[in-house]
């Protein structure tokens, strides 16, 4: 008996996953393959669906054309009111300063792969070769750029490559969880240290709406985190910690692995063998992304302390964890620009030294990323066999939240 579209969709995958939900949008999964979801069941596209993706000429148009209108808007602002400034900066700009923005980007990829790789097979999980790691770090770029969720694509697209690897549901949730809180809990103290040694210059002029919200607002969420991974050890697994039953199920079930998350980023800060890579890792990656951002600055002659260029960097970072269409490009470098402005910078060159360190770190990465999603097929197939499992997850796989307590 042949069956409908509705009843395939629905089968229950054979790795364990749950079912992909009738009438989801795309082309139906790959035969033979688990079908692409997420923590919570919510069907994500595989790698056939990023074809059907790719092929919406809508989003690509949004892709293209919506940054495009956000910075002619800042240039048309800032030719208005520098009176010629902008080609002035342009014309004494000092290329070799972009050779500094391309190392500085190719160490921030360096350093992010190594803290995933780390992420990925600690306490006993999936040992991943640089190759593979480096291919999912990209389509997790991609599908950052192009689903407007907050940066959630790529949290899917890392979560789907570690099922595929042969971690648990709850392992793998866990895993993605701790590499994203480790990498923002660096983010954090460098901004809070920034905005510190801003607060404690000589100047005059310290921009107080910038740093005080740094200040204030870094420490208590370092406290948050703390406070949760600490009551959820007290309570155990059996329920994540200050979680209603009134949520919905899958809110609940996602937040349930905030805690143990938390827990494991922990460990790839205290444990020797993970700490020997992941705090180098994560050094390099906001290391590297910073220097792509001060060499653009330089070669347009805008020279800051060091503290000011990083507290403008971390607080244009932030506009990434908004659900913006394109990776929220055009909303970084308004607040990048606003930031460094109000830091002391002149305003000319310092939009076309930002323009120019969104070309190294947003624009150039993009297109690749982008070119990888269709062959998630074939990473899915890398990872099995790195991982020496069939498609399913290994038994008896030691859960990270329980090696991080």
């Amino acid at each position: 008996m042949r069956l409908t579209d509705d009843e395939q969709s629905s089968r229950p995958s054979p790795d364990g996953d749950p079912p992909t939900p009738a009438g989801s949008p795309g082309v139906p999964p790959v035969a033979g393959e688990a079908p692409f979801v997420g923590p919570g069941g919510e069907a994500l596209p595989d790698s056939t669906r990023w074809r059907s993706l790719l092929a919406d000429r809508k989003r690509l148009l949004i892709l293209a054309v919506l940054p495009l209108l956000v910075v002619g808007a800042l240039l048309l602002v800032t030719a208005a009111l520098g009176d010629g400034a902008l080609l002035d900066a342009a014309e004494r700009a000092d290329g070799r300063w972009l050779l500094l923005c391309a190392a500085g980007e190719l160490l921030a990829y360096a350093g992010y792969v190594t803290v995933f790789r780390v992420a990925a097979g600690s306490g006993g999980g999936p040992r991943l070769s640089f190759r593979s790691s480096l291919h999912v770090v990209f389509a997790g770029l991609g599908a950052t750029r192009l689903l407007a969720a907050g940066g959630a694509g790529g949290l899917a697209v890392f979560y789907w490559a570690l099922r595929r690897a042969g971690a648990e549901t709850r392992d793998a949730i866990v895993r993605v969880l701790g590499l994203n809180v480790f990498l923002f809990v660096i983010f954090g103290a460098a901004g809070w240290l920034a905005a510190l040694v801003v607060l404690a210059s000589d100047s005059s002029e310290v921009p107080y709406i910038i740093v005080i919200p740094w200040l204030v607002i870094a420490p208590l969420l370092l406290g948050v985190l703390i406070g949760v991974s600490h009551r959820s050890g007290q309570r155990g697994e059996r329920r994540a910690p200050m979680l209603s039953e009134r949520w919905p199920r899958h809110l609940r079930e996602g937040l349930a692995g905030i805690a143990p998350g938390i827990g494991l980023s922990l460990r790839l800060v205290t444990q020797g063998r993970c700490a020997r890579w992941s705090l180098p890792g994560a050094f390099l990656y906001w290391f590297g992304d910073i220097l792509c951002l001060y060499a653009a600055l330089r070669a347009f002659g805008v020279e800051l302390p060091i503290e000011a260029v990083v507290l403008g960097y971390a607080t244009g970072y932030l506009t990434a964890l908004l659900p913006l269409p394109t990776g929220a490009e055009g909303a970084n470098e308004a607040a990048t620009l606003f930031a460094l402005v109000a830091l002391g910078a002149p305003l000319a060159p310092t939009l076309l030294g930002v323009l120019v360190f969104r070309l190294f770190s947003f624009w150039m990465p993009t297109i690749p990323a982008i070119l990888t999603l269709p062959t998630l097929s074939r990473l899915g197939r890398r990872l099995a066999r790195e991982a020496g499992v069939d498609q399913a997850p290994a038994p008896g796989r030691a859960p990270a939240d329980a090696a991080a307590r």
